[in-house]
C-alpha cells in the first residue's frame, strides 16, 4: 500500500503569511496605543523617532514584497 503524499507543501508559505500578519498587527497596536494614550508614554523617550524606527522594518518588508516590476 502506497503512502499518500501531497503534490505540494504550502506550510512554509502559510507560516510566512501568518508571521507577516502578526507583524502588521503588532505595529498597528503600537501606533494606535501611542496615538490614543500619549499621556502614558515615557517622558524620556521621544515618540515620533521611536515610532518611525518601529515602523521602518515593516515598511521595507511591504515595499519589497509588493514592488512592481512592469
Amino acid at each position: 500500500m502506497a503512502s499518500w503524499q501531497p503534490a505540494f507543501d504550502l506550510r512554509a508559505d502559510h507560516e510566512a503569511q501568518f508571521m507577516q500578519a502578526a507583524a502588521a498587527g503588532a505595529v498597528s497596536t503600537l501606533l494606535g496605543s501611542a496615538v490614543v494614550v500619549r499621556e502614558v508614554w515615557p517622558a524620556e523617550v521621544a515618540v515620533d523617532p521611536f515610532l518611525y524606527r518601529a515602523v521602518a522594518p515593516q515598511k521595507r518588508s511591504v515595499t519589497r514584497q509588493f514592488r512592481c516590476t512592469a
